[in-house]
């Protein structure tokens, strides 16, 4: 019998850190399940659920405390991210402007927290092809890096925060206009996610 993914995600708001941990892999396994297209179509707002309600009991606790979870629900994220982010509109213009005026067809970008094990990467290209995966990729493949606490950046991840003046993220890599072509590929990665949330 199909599981009411929506009435999962209501009753896991209602719990406290030690039965969300309990409770989480079994909300993971469901979307695996169901398929990302169908778990974002029964609770279009379930990343920005999942990770402020991490968020509110620590994210870099959490993290460290449960790194299975973690690489999971990251993983899940990018799945979202490949299938439906990198499909809009908005992310293919982005993301066709990285080869102009340039040689360079692809841009990587590693995201760290400063305190907690949470690594990961994403490349993207010309064509919006997207990849991604767990830990970080070698300093000289990285164009740029995000970094900050956990807790920011898994607000980066639903859209609800930036990097750079006045954010508790910030970032290295490329500068000049390769480099002001990957802000537009970012923003159009996680702003979906917020809006789903609104």
């Amino acid at each position: 019998m199909r599981v009411d993914l929506k009435k999962k995600v209501e009753e896991m708001q209602k719990l406290h850190y030690g039965k969300l941990k309990g409770e989480l892999p079994s909300i993971l396994s469901e979307m695996q399940q169901q398929g990302i297209e169908a778990a974002l179509k029964a609770v279009p707002d379930i990343f920005p659920r999942i990770m402020n309600k991490i968020i509110e009991y620590g994210a870099a606790r959490f993290v460290a405390e449960e790194p299975e979870i973690m690489e999971t629900l990251l993983g899940l994220l990018w799945e979202a991210v490949d299938k439906i982010a990198m499909k809009t509109e908005g992310a293919i213009k982005a993301c066709n402007r990285i080869s102009e005026g340039v040689k360079i067809t692809d841009i990587s970008v590693n995201f760290e927290a400063i305190d907690s094990p949470l690594k990961s990467f994403v490349r993207v290209n010309d064509k919006a092809e997207f990849t991604y995966g767990l830990g970080v990729l070698h300093f000289k493949y990285q164009d740029y890096k995000v970094y900050g606490p956990t807790d920011a950046l898994l607000k980066f991840f639903i859209g609800e925060a930036t990097f750079g003046a006045w954010s508790e993220l910030d970032y290295e890599g490329l500068i000049g206009p390769f480099g002001a072509k990957a802000s537009p590929i970012l923003k159009n990665m996680f702003s979906g996610f917020k809006t789903r949330a609104a």
